[in-house]
């Protein structure tokens, strides 16, 4: 978990990362309005993906077994670090902010359930 390559740490990274930009923007604590125009077929598979989210919990739950929520949380973490650097949110599009928030409060639920903490800055 410790070592720099880890994936508790990329996914700790990254979840800092993408609250501070959150933050910056000033959409770190009430969703973007937003309307179906407002999303590319980019922010509905981040979206999509972090849908999985409950699959994920219930086979973890059903194998006893924190790997699969953790895979998941890195591949989230994985799919947001890409989205995050594709575009901007500060003065982004709505569409691809509200799906940065979507996709970050999934994360931040597997980060809470492995036991892991979401760093104010980094």
């Amino acid at each position: 978990m410790a070592k720099a390559d880890s994936p508790g740490l990329y996914i700790t990274y990254t979840s800092s990362r993408i609250l501070s930009a959150l933050r910056k923007a000033g959409w770190a604590n009430e969703p973007i309005p937003t309307k179906e125009t407002d999303f590319e077929d980019k922010d509905i598979k981040l979206m999509g993906f972090a849908e999985y989210y409950n699959h994920w919990l219930n086979t973890a739950r059903e194998q006893i077994d924190p790997a699969p929520i953790a895979n998941f949380a890195l591949d989230l973490a994985k799919k947001l670090g890409k989205s995050y650097t594709e575009e901007k949110l500060v003065n982004g599009r709505p569409g691809y902010i509200r799906s940065v928030q979507y996709a970050f409060d999934v994360l931040k639920k597997c980060m809470e359930i492995l036991g892991m903490f979401i760093l104010d800055e980094i």
